[in-house]
């Protein structure tokens, strides 16, 4: 069981949320951008805050378990405008996007951004990237996440719900888990759920939503996971359940 519950954990590093906007967005979106497959991706930037630099953008594909590795990248010489991305050969899956400034020197500046995501596929694409986190399997000798106390640094912490969205047939099953750092929360952890379906806490940092068996249309419903001793570690799922073929995820599995 524990087994189990371990290898749903994600171990996607994530940007702390301390990082400032970067000067670009992915088809205006400055956190998550949707493209359904063969759509178009477009990138905005703006740089006159940065007078004498170039942006270098690079793209990375999330695969889970295999790592993030690089895919591409572009060079931005300055100004303001719009440039459009060749994701015609791309596989469907998530990628992000990370922005680094370049001096009159072509020298990276000693300033980070926060990372802009694309989901290329739509739906497809995330449960395609649940399903490759599916196949990591954590050390169980390993120490279990503590939070830290609220004088600590935050931004050295990440803690995160994986996975950030579900989608679900109806009468259907999903796994839900926290970690902080990659490790299982340790620490007193409170899970609610508003809108429709059942929410089951099976261990402090894991959880299982049941989707509604009879439904008329789709169905939406938000799960927030709070650490009532640390207010800035907590976050919101958001639920879809819908009869359209969801097929691809393990987790969305009918419930007896």
């Amino acid at each position: 069981m524990k087994r189990l519950l371990l290898g749903l954990l994600l171990t996607l590093s994530a940007s702390p949320q301390a990082l400032p906007n970067p000067p670009f967005t992915i088809n205006r979106k400055i956190t998550l951008a949707q493209v359904n497959r063969g759509g178009r991706v477009e990138l905005f930037y703006d740089l006159s805050q940065f007078p004498g630099c170039s942006l270098q953008v690079t793209c990375y594909r999330f695969l889970g378990p295999d790592g993030s590795p690089k895919m591409t990248e572009w060079t931005i010489p300055g100004g303001t405008g719009m440039k459009r991305l060749d994701f015609k050969k791309m596989p469907v899956s998530q990628y992000f996007f990370k922005g680094q400034l370049l001096d009159a020197q072509n020298q990276p500046v000693a300033m980070d951004f926060r990372p802009v995501q694309l989901e290329y596929g739509g739906w497809s694409g995330r449960l395609r990237v649940e399903e490759a986190t599916r196949k990591a399997a954590s050390d169980p000798n390993a120490p279990m996440g503590v939070i830290p106390k609220q004088t600590e640094d935050s931004s050295e912490w990440d803690f995160k719900v994986t996975p950030d969205a579900v989608v679900v047939q109806p009468g259907a099953q999903a796994n839900l888990a926290a970690t902080l750092n990659s490790r299982p929360v340790a620490e007193e952890l409170q899970w609610f759920l508003k809108g429709p379906g059942k929410l089951v806490v099976i261990e402090n940092f894991i959880a299982v939503y049941t989707a509604d068996k009879q439904i008329d249309g789709d169905q939406r419903a938000t799960i927030t996971v709070v650490a009532p001793r640390h207010s800035q570690f907590r976050q919101e799922i958001q639920v879809l359940v819908t009869r359209e073929n969801v097929q691809g995820s393990k987790e969305a599995k009918t419930s007896e």
